[in-house]
């Protein structure tokens, strides 16, 4: 079981058969090699509450140590055992279970397993279901080719439709080239007859254009005279202006006296000068008016005759002398200060005669200054009216030129209108042309395009029908010779088994039965037959042993076949669990000499038959204490 485990996982094994109810976790690492090559595989149990699942595993060959999941492993040991079956978690191993390892309970089941069912095993165990797949497989493709034929036969039944329809499309073709050739033709006349006319109208455009600038230079010109004729206006009337005030300032210096210089003093030195008479004449002033105040008391003293300052008496005599002196000083001064008063005065009037002449010398140079203006205008816009003179008479004359002109190429468009409306008609014929022309060309295009179309599909149509033959005529050799051949071969390999494992279960069953009565023979479903007499009778009837030696003598013979044909049981393994139940000691004697004749280097005999041991290369002894057991080697 735990090799069976290692090498399947849980498929036909059971994970509480495996684990103990106590344990949480437990593995198994088995090694093994098949065509020299050495593998190990790990496998493990994990207790997840109520449950037992499989752990991670590990699988190390000849590309090191793998990690794999259960499922992974599996299908790597069915792959590298080249053992055909299901590859799911849970599939039983029929071959290994079958050919290699059968439980006690099950040695006797394939004895009375349905004949479809053993026979579907055997298939698959001696590689032979390969032949029933290639021929259901072959009858799915003759089916699929059968289909695929009718389909591309289908695709193509319009072929000579499309032959047709490309013919008619090619003669299409060869009647639109020539009505294009025909337009192209007539449209380069009619692009001939535009040019002459765009030539034509070019010159007429030319001279209109002159006749669009005479009509634009002639207002242009007319106002430019007129704004010549202003400004010279303008320039005589300012000249005339200029006339009148250059006589009204010529009047103004006449009417200005006659100029003489009073002095040749210059007023600072005048008004210096008078200045101090000014100070003289106060300081006199004052002095005569001190002198008058003095008179006057003097005279009031001479009338009272007493002082009215002391009260002494005056003498009349002497105060006299006195009296008359202050007079004679009072006039003496009185008189100075006239004098100064009319020199005041002379000085007054000359500052104020220096300054009148130097306010006419001021006007006049203004008016003469207003004169050489006025003069400079008049001779300014003198020189101008002349400048603009020729200018004037330029300007004339290309405006009569210009109505010149524009009486000559008056007639100019009266003879475009025509032209352009001819030149639209020729423009419209010659678009009709090429859109005609375009047309055609358009459907050329399209009937080219459809004819590549057309012949890409009549090939590919062609093309179908070529493959639907083929498809057919496989499918008539899959149906009448490769389905008929896999047939042949399949009976005759199966009969080739059959016959060979005949022989060896009617060997093994005669070495094993010493009843010279019992026959037994495999029949073409692989069914274990039982004659006795001659007399077919039932396996329900044979004794204990007898059926035991059945199932070994079918299982033994089964090996041989599974170990020839597969290539991973080179070395071959066969484990045989309780398989002499039953047995006297005479049929384990004959036990030893089938193992012998087998030549089977690896058997692994599970039994409480002692007898057994004497032929075994290596006892090992099982025993259980307190539940748990024990494995030893057992030397001899």
């Amino acid at each position: 079981m735990a090799l069976e485990f290692a090498l399947f996982g849980l498929g036909s094994a059971t994970a509480p058969s495996l684990l103990r109810a106590k344990e949480s976790s437990g593995a198994v690492s088995l090694i093994f090699d098949v065509a020299g090559e050495e593998y190990i595989v790990n496998r493990s149990l994990e207790r997840k509450g109520p449950s037992i699942q499989q752990g991670g595993g590990s699988l190390k060959g000849p590309d090191g140590v793998i990690p794999l999941s259960a499922s992974e492993l599996k299908i790597k040991v069915l792959k590298i055992l080249k053992f055909n079956e299901p590859q799911a978690t849970r599939a039983h191993s029929q071959i290994f279970r079958y050919a290699v390892y059968t439980p006690q309970e099950d040695m006797k089941e394939i004895l009375g397993k349905a004949a479809d069912k053993r026979l579907e095993t055997l298939r698959k165990a001696l590689r032979v279901e390969e032949y029933k797949t290639a021929r259901d497989n072959s009858i799915s493709l003759a089916n699929s080719l059968k289909s695929k034929a009718t389909e591309l036969g289908g695709q193509s039944s319009d072929l000579e439709t499309k032959n047709a329809q490309l013919e008619k499309n090619e003669r299409q073709i060869a009647k639109d080239t020539e009505d294009e050739r025909r337009l192209g033709e007539e449209a380069k006349l009619l692009g001939e007859r535009i040019r002459a006319l765009d030539d034509e109208l070019s010159s007429l455009r030319d001279q209109e254009g002159k006749l669009s600038q005479n009509k634009l230079l002639i207002p242009e010109l007319e106002d430019q005279i007129s704004r010549l004729e202003k400004e010279m206006g303008e320039a005589e009337e300012r000249a005339f202006k200029a006339h009148q005030n250059l006589d009204e300032w010529q009047a103004k210096i006449e009417q200005l006296p006659s100029l003489e210089k009073p002095t040749e003093k210059p007023e600072a030195a005048i008004s210096e000068e008078m200045e101090l008479l000014r100070k003289d004449s106060k300081r006199l002033r004052d002095d005569v008016a001190t002198k008058l105040a003095k008179l006057r008391d003097f005279e009031h003293i001479h009338q009272e005759g007493v002082c009215p300052t002391c009260e002494t008496q005056v003498d009349a005599q002497e105060f006299t002398a006195k009296l008359n002196q202050k007079k004679e000083d009072w006039s003496r001064t009185k008189q100075e200060v006239d004098s100064y008063e009319q020199k005041l005065e002379a000085i007054e009037q000359l500052s104020e005669a220096l300054k009148e002449y130097n306010r006419s010398i001021e006007k006049l140079s203004e008016y003469k200054e207003r004169i050489t203006l006025y003069n400079e205008t008049i001779q300014r816009e003198k020189e101008k009216t002349e400048e603009l003179q020729p200018e004037k008479k330029d300007k004339q004359d290309k405006l009569n030129k210009a109505l010149e002109e524009q009486k000559e190429l008056a007639g100019v468009s009266a003879r475009l209108e025509p032209l352009q409306d001819e030149k639209k008609q020729v423009e419209e014929e010659l678009e009709n042309k090429r859109r005609s022309a375009d047309a055609l060309s358009g459907e050329i295009r399209s009937n080219k395009k459809n004819i590549v179309e057309l012949k890409e599909e009549i090939a590919n149509k062609q093309s179908q029908l070529n493959r639907a033959n083929v498809l057919s005529e496989y499918k008539i050799w899959l149906d009448d010779y490769f389905a008929k051949a896999l047939d042949s071969i399949e009976k005759h390999v199966m009969s080739s088994y059959q016959q060979e494992f005949n022989e060896h279960f009617q060997r093994f069953f005669a070495s094993l039965v010493e009843d010279e009565t019992k026959d037994a023979r495999i029949d073409d479903d692989f069914t274990p037959l039982i004659e006795q007499d001659g007399w077919e009778m039932n396996l329900d009837y044979l004794s204990g042993g007898e059926r035991t030696s059945v199932a070994l003598a079918y299982r033994l013979a089964l090996n041989i076949l599974v170990r020839k044909t597969t290539g991973s049981m080179d070395s071959n393994l066969l484990i045989l669990d309780e398989p002499t139940d039953g047995f006297s000691r005479e049929q384990l004697e004959k036990v030893r000499d089938i193992f012998i004749e087998i030549q089977c280097p690896q058997v692994i005999i599970v039994s409480h038959e002692r007898d057994l041991e004497s032929f075994a290369g290596q006892v090992f002894a099982v025993t259980k204490n307190e539940g748990i057991s024990t494995v030893e080697p057992v030397t001899r």
